[in-house]
């Protein structure tokens, strides 16, 4: 019921530009023209017509998805902050492993801190042996938590689950970079021809307009909501207006809807 937008699904899709060409998929042959690589040669063809003939290719572009996940501490104040966040990681490891599965690309891209991170500069602080090692500590703790987003790049293959799992299974929450800011930092590098999905508690104007930013320059965002109804009724109305499709994931049952497994 949740209607994904399809005009960029994920999938293999079938494009009216050739800008890119999968030669896996062959569409079949014609003449040959000046300037076609002698990979491209049909020599079957060539052979048999006594004309050189070169492979057609079918246009086909790899999609797939970059899950972001908002690990900000402050946008979960309530009583239900972990049971809420909590979704949030099941339903964005539930969501790469329906991905990978149609052996599409797929990442993760976070706010949140990693575990393994903490504990080690916790050790390495215990250990200052000065006041100036100590800073230099505080320091590295400021960096991680403000400036460094979690990030399992974009990629396919039999390890990617097992990547996303580890990391998200390490996360934690931080009072570093609110979403809107780390995407703002970061959604310059990442490639458009793969969809942004969001699981986040709750929309406010900041984040709104930045989505709308992304979406602007090309960009297929889609928005979960995971949080009270109130919470999800807010995002729809700043999100509908940018035309920026918005759901809600109240439990896990609600990952079912999808086709999704549950981890």
């Amino acid at each position: 019921r949740y209607g994904i937008p399809t005009h960029r699904p994920i999938g293999e899709v079938r494009v009216q530009t050739r800008i890119y060409e999968d030669p896996t998929r062959l569409a079949g042959v014609r003449e040959y023209m000046r300037g076609d690589s002698l990979n491209r040669i049909h020599w079957k063809a060539t052979a048999r017509t006594g004309v050189l003939h070169s492979k057609v290719y079918d246009p086909t572009v790899m999609m797939g998805a970059h899950i972001i996940l908002d690990f900000h501490a402050p946008s979960w104040q309530e009583p239900e902050a972990f049971e809420r966040s909590e979704l949030g990681v099941t339903a964005a490891a539930s969501i790469a492993a329906f991905i990978l599965e149609h052996k599409q690309q797929v990442g993760l891209l976070s706010n949140g801190r990693d575990a393994l991170d903490r504990i080690r500069w916790e050790r390495e602080e215990t250990e200052a042996t000065s006041r100036t090692e100590a800073q230099r500590l505080v320091e590295l703790i400021e960096k991680s938590d403000r400036l460094r987003p979690v990030e399992v790049r974009l990629r396919r293959g039999d390890t990617q689950l097992r990547d996303i799992l580890v990391t998200l299974a390490r996360l934690e929450m931080s009072d570093g970079l609110p979403l809107h800011e780390m995407l703002l930092s970061e959604y310059h590098r990442l490639p458009r021809d793969a969809a942004m999905i969001c699981l986040v508690p709750q929309v406010t104007y900041e984040l709104a307009e930045v989505l709308h930013e992304m979406k602007r320059v090309g960009f297929i965002v889609v928005v979960f909501v995971m949080n009270r109804q109130s919470a999800f009724e807010m995002a729809v109305q700043r999100l509908a207006v940018l035309g920026i499709d918005c759901y809600h994931i109240r439990d896990e049952v609600d990952l079912e809807e999808l086709g999704i497994k549950q981890f």
